[in-house]
This record gives structure tokens, sequence and C-alpha cells, in this order.
């Protein structure tokens, strides 16, 4: 399966469906749309706590169960899998009150993504849908990369909604 890495405490947020798409410099590999791929937590943490710039409070209950537990978020290992469904590079951004929608178009086609405040929606930057998102029952230590990379799941679980 393949998989990419993100910081803390960006990937609980997917896991925990709060997080939508992903905001990279570079476009995801073709072979990746429309497949499911691992969402990996970094293994180091970032130098200034990265929850502190969260635009929201970001409420325990909307966390995997794993997550509950302390607030500990785990470092160095996957913890959920999504579908990448579709992706575009970022064109325009149009503001409706707070809320922000973001243009982006990938061979003609134009997509929609809401500004949740959770990425880098600079003009020219690439934005990754993720859906079908299941958390894992357990987050499963990984060693992870930069990029793209290929993770070999054994037994996985996702967790109970």
């Amino acid at each position: 399966m393949k998989a990419i890495t993100l910081w803390q405490p960006y990937a609980s947020l997917v896991a925990a469906r709060i997080k939508a798409s992903e905001t990279r410099g570079w476009p995801p590999p073709e072979s990746v749309i429309g497949e499911r791929i691992a969402i990996h937590a970094a293994a180091r943490r970032l130098t200034a706590p990265a929850h502190n710039r969260l635009p929201f409070p970001v409420r325990e209950a909307a966390f995997p169960l794993w997550l509950n537990s302390g607030w500990r978020m785990p470092y160095g290992a996957v913890v959920a899998t999504a579908t990448v469904t579709a992706a575009g590079r970022v064109i325009d951004r149009i503001r409706n009150g707070s809320e922000g929608t973001i243009l982006s178009q990938d061979e003609g086609t134009v997509y929609h993504f809401e500004d949740d405040g959770l990425g880098d929606y600079s003009v020219g930057r690439w934005v990754w849908s993720l859906e079908d998102v299941e958390p894992l029952a357990e987050p499963v230590p990984a060693r992870g990369q930069q990029g793209i990379w290929n993770w070999e799941p054994q037994n996985l679980a996702s967790s109970a909604d």
C-alpha cells in the first residue's frame, strides 16, 4: 500500500475526519488517484507544537479512541487509511466571510475545496482530496519517508465509529 507522512497533529486530524485534504508542493502520482493510501504520523516533532496553531479548538471526542487517552498523539506510526479521490493545483482563492473556497484545476477540471485552515492553500500548491477515511484501531509503528512510499500493512483493523 502506498503511504504519505504528515506532521502531527495533521495526521491525527485526518484520522479524526476533521482534515479532509492534504496540501503539497507537488501533485500526487497518478497511480494513487482513486486508491487507498496509508496516513503516517511523522516520528519527529515540530519544533513548535503545531496544535497551538490550529484555527479552532479541537474537541477530544472527535479523535479516534487511541487519541482520547491522555491526548498523546502517536508519532512514527500509521494512524489511518484514506482514498485520494481528486487533486488539483490551487489557481485562486475566494473569500466568503470567514470561510474561503479554494479553486484548483487539473487537466481542465476545476475543483472546489474549503479552506479549513489546516493546510497551505497558496496559489500554485496542490490539494489532495482525502475521502473514505478509516482510522486504525491502534497506531501501527512504521518508519516513514518523504514523498510517497510503500508500506506493508499487517492485520489492519479500523476503529469502530
